[in-house]
Parts: C-alpha cells; sequence; structure tokens
C-alpha cells in the first residue's frame, strides 16, 4: 500500500522522529512543485550542480529522512527533469534508514541542465509494510550526512585504497600482500584483472 498525503503529513509530525525534515506542503518555486503531494513527496536539491550532456553527478536532499520501521521509501524521477532529460537512479530507502538522501543523476539530454540549490529534484513515494520489518537498516550508509556522499564499501576485505594500490602494481602478480594479512582473493584477482584488461590464464 502506498501512503497519501495525510498519512505522509500525520508521519512528518512526529516530534521525535519525522519522517522528512524539513516538512512542506505543497508550494512551487522557479516554476516546479516540491514538498506534499496527493500520495508522494518532491524533495529539493542542497547543492547547485551544472550537469552537462550525458554527464553523471551526486547530489544530496536538502531533506533529512528518518524511515519508521513499516515503511520503505522509493525515490524516482521528477517529471519535469525527466522532459529535459535528467534520470534521478531510482533509490530505495529501507525501514529505520536515518540520514539525508545522496543524488545519483545522469544527463541523458543535449543540453546543459543548472540547478540552484532548492529545486525541486525528486519524488519519493511511501510504501507501506504489512508490518514493521524485524530487520531495520543498520548498514554503511546510515546517518548519513548531507552532502552528496560517494560510494563506501560493506564491512572487511579489499578497500577502494587497497584496488589503487593493485592498479598501481600491475606488473605484480594478482596476488600480494599488505602486512601479514592477503588482502586479494581468486575472485578478486579476477575482477582486478578484468578492469586491467589483463588476462590471468595459467597463474597459479
Amino acid at each position: 500500500m502506498i501512503l497519501p498525503a495525510q498519512e505522509i503529513r500525520r508521519r512528518c509530525a512526529s516530534p521525535d522522529a519525522p519522517m522528512i525534515s524539513p516538512f512542506a506542503e505543497s508550494a512551487v518555486v522557479r516554476g516546479m512543485s516540491f514538498g506534499l503531494s496527493a500520495a508522494s513527496y518532491d524533495v529539493r536539491i542542497a547543492e547547485s550542480v551544472t550537469i552537462y550532456p550525458g554527464e553523471f553527478v551526486l547530489a544530496s536532499t536538502a531533506e533529512r529522512f528518518h524511515v519508521p520501521n513499516d515503511v520503505l521509501i522509493v525515490v524516482h524521477d521528477k517529471s519535469s527533469w525527466a522532459r529535459r532529460g535528467m534520470m534521478t537512479q531510482n533509490t530505495v530507502l529501507d525501514p529505520g534508514f536515518i540520514g539525508h538522501v545522496t543524488l545519483e543523476l545522469t544527463n541523458h539530454g543535449r543540453s546543459a541542465l543548472v540547478i540552484s540549490a532548492g529545486d525541486p529534484i525528486a519524488q519519493v513515494v511511501c510504501h507501506l509494510l504489512t508490518e514493521a520489518t524485524a530487520q531495520p537498516y543498520s548498514g554503511k550508509y546510515q546517518n548519513q550526512e548531507a552532502g552528496p556522499q560517494h560510494a563506501r564499501d560493506d564491512g572487511p576485505g579489499v578497500t577502494m585504497t587497497d584496488r589503487a594500490a593493485a592498479m598501481d602494481s600491475v606488473n605484480s602478480p594478482p596476488h600480494y600482500k599488505r602486512g601479514d594479512l592477503e588482502v586479494i582473493d581468486v575472485i578478486e584477482a579476477f575482477e582486478l584483472n578484468f578492469r586491467l584488461g589483463k588476462s590471468i590464464i595459467g597463474w597459479q
């Protein structure tokens, strides 16, 4: 079930954990609507960006989310921008997620798009679960800060720094050591060599 306007408003009015804050009733800025609508909510961008044709950028919502354990939120394109060629990658906010949302924006149009801080940027739809989840979100993006946040690795293992170090050593065998820990296993070696365009056939 999708939450209607009145239920979105009610959940955003919670003094302890508003689902979306700051909350706004339906309003218009620079010719585009934002805030509450019939069964969704239009969020705004926190920073000014210019996106050139074919370019991909990260941005952040001005709003902060505190998703209840019985709600799942999906971020969708805003039609006013979609008709100009901009796509917002659909993002799922799991039940229990807290923080600002990083937006992944791509310009598929033929002209540069100038977006000012505070402009409406995307639409979020709130889905009600049949019951509150027993496993609310507690992952790497919990309490995500304002401003665009880059991808983060899940837990221990090969980090982006490790990968960069390996790519700087393209003539080394696919396995290497950092201290006493082996940080690239067979699967990571395949991935690394794929990215380097090198064959690993025959190595042991």
